[in-house]
C-alpha cells in the first residue's frame, strides 16, 4: 500500500459556496492539481484531482469530501495517497498536499466571511 495522509476540518460555508469554489478550480490550479472527477452523493460531493510527477514522487492522488452539516456549516475531509501502490516513501508530499489544500480553503473563508460582513455593515 502506498503512502497516504488524511486531513478533516469543518467550514462555516454552505456546502453549495464551496462546491463552487472548487468547480472554478482556483485553488487547485494554485497547487498544481489536475481535476479528474467529481461525485455527487446524498449530502455532498465528492471531488477528485491528481497531482503530476515530479522528483520526490510518482504522483498522488487527492480526493476532497465535502459533506453538508445541513446548519451551514461544510465538513471537508481530504485524502491524499501516492499515485504508486509500492511507492513506501513520499517525502512529506501527501501531508503538504493535504495542508496546502487546507490553507487554500482557509483563506477563502476568511475573505468569503469578510465579504459577507462588508455587506452586513453597508
Amino acid at each position: 500500500m502506498g503512502k497516504k495522509y488524511d486531513g478533516v476540518k469543518i467550514y462555516n460555508i454552505p456546502t453549495q459556496v464551496l462546491i463552487v469554489e472548487l468547480r472554478k478550480m482556483i485553488i487547485p490550479n494554485q497547487l498544481g492539481f489536475k481535476f479528474k472527477v467529481e461525485q455527487p452523493y446524498n449530502n455532498g460531493v465528492i471531488v477528485k484531482y491528481s497531482s503530476g510527477v515530479s522528483f520526490t514522487s510518482w504522483g498522488e492522488d487527492i480526493e476532497v469530501n465535502l459533506f453538508d452539516c445541513h446548519n451551514g456549516t461544510t465538513q471537508v475531509s481530504i485524502h491524499s495517497e501516492c499515485t504508486v501502490v509500492t511507492q513506501i516513501v513520499d517525502y512529506g508530499r501527501n501531508k503538504k498536499n493535504v495542508e496546502s489544500f487546507f490553507q487554500g480553503l482557509d483563506s477563502f473563508a476568511y475573505y468569503y466571511h469578510k465579504k459577507w460582513l462588508f455587506y452586513l455593515l453597508f
